[in-house]
């Protein structure tokens, strides 16, 4: 009974430390995949999510992380969680729409991210989650324009020589994303 007792105790104190500790500083939301591993993501999000249920940037996390582990239909609660709150919330309606291609409803993906474009145009993520979802849906030439559009807002944002190696990394994605549309497109024009 002590040992059940002791265990309590230190969760609550951890809980609460991190509480406090993620109530004073604004990034907390904003741990991305390499500062901690997604199973202890989820767990960190879902111990924060007991004392603030309605942090929309949480839920949202929390969202992704159940995305990447593959865990489709807890993605699309915490993600409906949001939207139910805030219908135009943009990070809600690209998570949704990754899940939704991921459980290849490509339309109801392709809508998604255009809502969340038509809310947030400089993002050249949305575009190019766009551009997938259209690529899976055998769009190739709408595909191909909303890679162009991603790498055109991916040079907006990173000048050439800017540093940054997560996002040359994520440009060549782009870029590869594109070469492959487009000699599909060639391809079956050829045909």
């Amino acid at each position: 009974m002590k040992s059940v007792v002791n265990a309590r105790l230190i969760f609550f104190f951890s809980a609460l430390v991190m509480i406090i500790t993620f109530s004073s500083v604004n990034t907390f939301a904003h741990v991305d995949s390499d500062s901690m591993p997604d199973s202890v993501a989820q767990t960190e999000y879902r111990i924060y999510l007991e004392f603030k249920p309605n942090d929309i940037v949480v839920l949202n996390k929390l969202g992704m992380v159940y995305y990447r582990l593959n865990k489709l239909p807890k993605a699309v609660r915490e993600f409906s969680k949001v939207l139910k709150k805030d219908p135009n919330n943009y990070d809600a309606l690209d998570g949704m729409g990754l899940v939704k291609a991921a459980q290849q409803d490509y339309d109801e993906a392709i809508r998604l991210h255009q809502k969340a474009i038509v809310l947030n145009a400089d993002d050249m993520v949305g575009y190019f989650h766009l551009g997938s979802a259209l690529e899976k849906k055998g769009k190739l030439g709408e595909a191909a324009e909303a890679y162009r559009s991603a790498l055109v807002k991916f040079d907006k944002q990173y000048p050439p020589g800017t540093e940054n190696k997560k996002a040359a990394e994520f440009k060549e994605s782009i870029k590869t994303a594109l070469e492959y549309v487009t000699l599909e497109l060639k391809v079956k024009s050829e045909k």
